[in-house]
């Protein structure tokens, strides 16, 4: 044909090389020959035969296969099984299992043998020495206020056991990791500051105000920021110390009555206490930029970057004790919380009932080096054995975990014995897998980080993809962060995928609908967001330049406008309540990990890694979205 030339190719990257003039990749559907349609017009005489030799190079491998790629995917999809989930999510919650505790590496044990159940070649426990901040278990931290001498309240240590097996004895106090021993005092009638989220425009409008916060405590709320920011502005802005509470309005929005929340509802009791760490770097503070091995070299603590003021977590039960005795101008509209029938003021004085009260912020943390352990498996490709896809979630949490991350260690487990099944069966990828449990995340990303620093060289030269899934499950509606080469990748494989809402319908329609009523005017694919800095997705895209994604189940947020589910980090975080209020029948458990499944069979086994670059209106639009979300990525 004169103008034309059809070429069958099973590896793109070779026909692009041998044809410069090649302008178009045509979709090809599932099940039809693979072909390459160029207008050669302008191009040489020569290159014809060129293009004939390459057609015949590959004629003996050229053959279809994606009949079996689409029955492997579907027998993929059923083999996942809800009940595994189930109890795999019951065994990992059922205790406290925060970095580096007993219970943390019983766990890694557990998912060490799980790995070698499946039939993975090399299975191990790589170690790291790590500094972590922990609290005082003798001398819980607490705020006190005082008058004349005597207490008139003393804060929670320790959420209240409302549903049987809530108050393990292990369970750690309330705290923020990484933030100083210390204590701070008001003088009698002045001293605390309410700041709103303790954004750096929050601060700034007190000023405007007229309100000084230099010497006093700040009062924050949780969500909109990291709190590790909070804790940095409140610094640069002269406060001596900070408290970071839970506001009704994020937490129990349907009211806080008893039956309007936990164990009824999914929405927090006022003695919920968000944990959390505040270290603003990613790794072992005291190693950046190389390993926490048995033998590294650290830097002192005074060296690194670590917060200067105390700081302590409280539930709202606690919050309102201080807030009801604040005085002061009558806050902005926009900052009025939502504690029912109540009005919130700015302070720094206390009303003319509390003028000889003060308030007293003590904190007892402190650090010290601890073992932690990761658990890498490993399924060694068979045709490119030196490329790597990853996928990989965090083991530690800070309290039962029951969705962040045992949602995703239950994803993985199960996704783990899937993919041994196929082992079994006489199954290997094209190329490598290697499934990652990690320790020590909630800390500040700290064992993916030590573990990239450790293996950067051969992870920039070999790593095709990183799928991350952290807190799988804490809702029915997908939400996915990722490179943009992977894009396509996910809106492809959701749609082979039965619906977490409705089986008649597939993940992909969900996914679109729910977009549809988030942003009316979204484009004709699903919304992706850029990759922030939350997870563990961020040592391998940021340090590595390794394209990533993230995979969240989450809250509907037309529905619920708040920044975090509600129970997130507290002693609430049960299996009790993602079992009852989140995922009864473990359908977006079993979801998730078939997304993830799929994206990493496809990545690992494709000819044709299934990557799309950005291209037109599409990579303009991502850019200018990019530069805003890396501003807002979701909280650690």
């Amino acid at each position: 044909m004169t103008g034309d030339r059809y070429i069958t190719v099973i590896y793109l990257m070779e026909i692009v090389k041998e044809d410069p003039h090649a302008k178009e990749i045509l979709h090809v559907p599932p099940g039809q020959k693979q072909t390459i349609t160029t207008t050669t017009s302008e191009a040489p005489e020569s290159n014809t035969k060129d293009m004939t030799d390459v057609s015949q190079k590959y004629e003996i491998v050229l053959e279809d296969k994606w009949q079996k790629e689409i029955e492997m995917a579907n027998e993929m999809i059923h083999r996942f099984n809800r009940d595994n989930m189930r109890e795999n999510l019951r065994y990992l919650s059922e205790k406290p299992h925060m970095a580096a505790t007993p219970r943390d590496n019983e766990l890694a044990e557990h998912v060490k043998g799980k790995f070698e159940e499946a039939g993975f070649d090399s299975v191990e426990l790589v170690p790291y020495n790590l500094y972590l901040s922990k609290p005082d278990p003798n001398n819980p931290n607490k705020i006190t206020l005082q008058m004349n001498g005597e207490n008139l309240f003393i804060s929670n240590h320790r959420e209240l056991e409302i549903h049987e097996g809530d108050g393990d004895p292990d369970f750690v106090d309330a705290f923020n990791a990484f933030t100083p021993a210390g204590t701070v005092s008001t003088e009698p009638g002045v001293g605390v500051v309410y700041v709103n989220y303790g954004r750096r425009e929050d601060f700034e409008k007190l000023e405007e105000l007229g309100i000084n916060i230099t010497g006093h405590i700040a009062l924050v709320r949780y969500g909109k920021i990291y709190r590790g920011n909070k804790i940095r502005n409140a610094e640069q802005f002269g406060a001596n110390g900070i408290i970071i509470f839970s506001d009704p309005e994020d937490v129990a929005a349907d009211g806080i009555a008893s039956e309007n929340v936990y164990d009824h509802t999914w929405w927090l009791p006022g003695t919920g206490m968000q944990r959390g760490s505040t270290y603003l770097g990613d790794g072992d503070p005291l190693t950046p930029g190389w390993p926490s091995t048995e033998h590294a070299y650290r830097i002192s603590e005074e060296e690194s970057d670590l917060h200067k003021i105390p700081c302590q977590p409280i539930g709202y039960s606690d919050a309102i004790q201080i807030l009801e005795r604040l005085d002061g101008p009558i806050a902005p509209e926009d900052w009025q919380g939502g504690y029912p029938g109540f009005t919130y003021k700015l302070g720094p004085f206390f009303n003319s009932q509390n003028g000889s009260v003060s308030l007293t912020l003590s904190t007892h943390n402190s650090g010290k080096i601890e073992r932690s352990f990761n658990v890498i498996g490993i399924i060694k490709g068979s045709i490119e054995p030196d490329r790597y896809v990853l996928i990989g979630n965090h083991r530690d949490a800070w309290g039962y975990g029951a969705a962040d991350p045992s949602s995703g260690t239950a994803q993985l487990l199960e996704t783990v014995r899937v993919y041994g099944t196929f082992l079994k069966e006489g199954w290997r990828p094209r190329r490598t897998i290697i499934f990652c449990s990690w320790g020590a995340e909630e800390f500040g990303l700290i064992g993916s980080t030590e573990w990239v620093e450790e293996n950067i060289n051969k992870l920039q030269s070999r790593a095709v993809a990183y799928i991350n899934t952290d807190t799988c499950t804490s809702g029915p509606e997908l939400h996915i962060r990722a490179s943009p080469l992977m894009h396509d990748l996910f809106t492809n494989v959701t749609k082979m995928i039965p619906g977490v809402k409705d089986s008649s319908k597939t993940v992909y329609d969900e996914w679109k609908e729910y977009n549809i009523r988030f942003k009316p005017s979204a484009p004709e694919h699903p919304i992706i967001k850029a990759l922030g800095s939350g997870s563990d997705y961020a040592p391998f895209n940021v340090y590595g330049g390794i394209p990533a994604a993230d995979i969240w189940f989450r809250r509907d947020e037309v529905k619920y406008n708040i920044t975090m589910y509600p129970f997130y980090h507290t002693g609430y975080e049960t299996f009790y309540m993602v079992s009852n209020f989140i995922d009864p029948e473990f359908k977006i458990h079993e979801g998730c990990g078939r997304v993830a499944s799929l994206a990493i069979k496809y990545l690992a086994d494709s000819s044709i890694i299934p990557y799309i670059m950005m291209r037109g209106r599409r990579g303009e639009e991502y850019i200018h979205k990019y530069n805003h979300d890396l501003n807002c990525s979701y909280e650690q």
